[in-house]
């Protein structure tokens, strides 16, 4: 009796491995994981050219003086356009880049090399962005206001922004 239940044991232990290697071989080979992830990577990446009709300057191109600061850090998003930055101007020791995001949305991202200053940061505004508008500010701990606007944005009183670059205002 006890040869009976092992010889069933043994069978169905087999049967089962059988069964379970089949289900895993199956003709269709298995799918590429990076397939999608390359898709969804492609689908998520704007064309820095897309906005060029509201940021003229991401449709300049490339120079060694848009190249971010090595040790800039954490400040530059990571929901940036690998190389979209374009640098817009110094002012008072901070410099300042625009650049493309993934989603299509702008960024503005502002670094001083002194450590200890509390101007290195960046600000991202939402797509879409209309022409000659607010796209997002940034106002720091001294109450200084900076702010990314689009091409052609125009502003007058006597509480007005008054323009550093084509697309960066401070008040």
């Amino acid at each position: 009796m006890r040869t009976r239940w092992g010889v069933l044991v043994l069978a169905l232990g087999a049967a089962v491995t059988t069964a379970t290697l089949a289900g895993c071989s199956g003709a269709d080979p298995a799918p590429d994981p990076t397939s999608s992830a390359r898709a969804s990577e492609t689908a998520t990446r704007a064309d820095p050219a897309d906005l060029t009709d509201r940021f003229a300057i991401l449709g300049r191109a490339f120079a060694a003086t848009d190249a971010l600061p090595d040790d800039i850090g954490t400040v530059a998003p990571d929901t940036m356009v690998p190389n979209s930055q374009r640098f817009a101007v110094e002012h008072a020791g901070t410099r300042y880049w625009v650049a493309a995001e993934r989603d299509g949305g702008v960024c503005l991202i502002a670094w001083n090399p002194d450590r200890d200053s509390v101007d290195s940061y960046s600000v991202c505004g939402a797509t879409p962005t209309a022409k000659a508008s607010v796209v997002t500010s940034m106002l720091d701990e001294a109450g200084h206001q900076t702010v990314l606007v689009s091409d052609g944005f125009e502003d007058h009183g006597s509480d007005a922004l008054r323009e550093l670059a084509p697309n960066v205002w401070v008040h």
